[in-house]
């Protein structure tokens, strides 16, 4: 029961004589940029997910997003189905997910995210008449600072993608006539980064000719980091 909401948002955004909006929403709602990690290599998936805390009754839009600028992002599925609280400050907080990314940084340095901005309503009742006030609040910018890959023990041909991955190869028939077409399948599993990640080089037997490849992926970019099978199949004879 200890998790069990201590105060009715309803109650609390009443605004009470000669109390000010702007600090009542300052007091009663806060977003929060939350990375999973403050620093990482280049090519590396990190988790950002902007926050809303709120005990009033209100609804909350997006004002401004941050631009990413130095990253490839992905977006993915909010789930506010259930809700989520926290204590905090001797209040009970209602917790939403505004918006999720997986960030892939092409560059090295450190970064600022910039702040998000939300604009909130909240709604009361004084007496029988309907009232309103609204206000934004913003998050803090968050800092990340992204790694050069270690230059020890780094393989000749390394294509700089990061993840954990399982790469299989097979043909589509292992006994075949000079002259015949075939297909080499590679199937890479795993999860990490799926965008960045290229056709590996391969080092094709004298006397073979290879043709343009074809590619089938299925990715689930709503975990993190994002998991899936990529399969790639280049015909030759």
């Amino acid at each position: 029961f200890s998790d069990l909401p201590i105060n009715d948002p309803t109650v609390n955004s009443k605004l009470g004589p000669g109390e000010s909006a702007e600090n009542k929403i300052r007091e009663n709602i806060f977003v929060s940029a939350l990375l999973n990690k403050s620093s990482c290599y280049i090519g590396e998936p990190v988790l950002l997910n902007f926050e809303l805390l709120s005990a009033l009754n209100s609804t909350s839009t997006i004002q401004k997003l941050p631009s990413f600028v130095g990253f490839m992002t992905i977006e993915m599925e909010e789930n506010n189905d259930f809700p989520k609280f926290r204590k905090k400050n001797g209040l009970s907080f209602s917790v939403f997910t505004v918006k999720k990314f997986q960030l892939i940084p092409g560059a090295t340095g450190d970064f600022e995210i910039d702040p998000i901005s939300i604009f909130n309503t909240i709604n009361y009742k004084n007496g029988k008449s309907n009232n309103s006030y609204t206000g934004s609040v913003s998050s803090k910018p968050v800092r990340l600072a992204v790694k050069q890959l270690p230059v020890d023990g780094k393989p000749i041909d390394f294509s700089g993608n990061m993840g954990d991955f399982i790469i299989k190869a097979s043909v589509q028939k292992d006994s075949l006539p000079a002259g015949e077409s075939n297909s080499l399948i590679l199937e890479i599993t795993g999860s990490g980064n799926f965008i960045s990640l290229k056709q590996p080089t391969i080092l094709w037997p004298g006397g073979f000719e290879y043709f343009d490849f074809t590619e089938k992926s299925d990715i689930d970019y709503n975990v993190f980091p994002a998991k899936g099978t990529r399969v790639i199949s280049i015909p030759f004879i």
